[in-house]
């Protein structure tokens, strides 16, 4: 998904970008991982959040990666610009074809 923003943003290699590539298929497990343990050390004193695919931050956390941004370019694009990211992240997160038997090929 690629989204064109009002305003450039820098990547973690400190250059500017007009365009986000957010590249979700490009993610490993390890990523998924890192990220899920971020989010869950954000509860206060053990507190409950919401499971990690539901979470906006969480979807946030999934997107910067998948860009190579930190989290904090995703949490402050426009809201539209967010929203979009955010929808995009969670629909890829939950996606499932029912049509699709049970079992995996590799």
């Amino acid at each position: 998904m690629k989204i064109k923003l009002n305003e450039s943003v820098k990547n973690k290699k400190g250059e500017d970008v007009q365009e986000l590539h957010i590249d979700l298929e490009r993610l490993t497990g390890q990523d998924i991982i890192i990220a899920e343990r971020e989010y869950r050390l954000m509860a206060p004193n053990g507190g409950v959040m919401l499971p990690d695919m539901y979470s906006k931050q969480y979807q946030a956390m999934i997107a910067a990666r998948a860009a190579g941004v930190s989290t904090e370019v995703i949490e402050n694009l426009p809201m539209r610009d967010f929203s979009a990211v955010v929808m995009y992240v969670q629909n890829f997160l939950m996606y499932t074809d029912s049509d699709d038997e049970e079992t995996f090929d590799n």
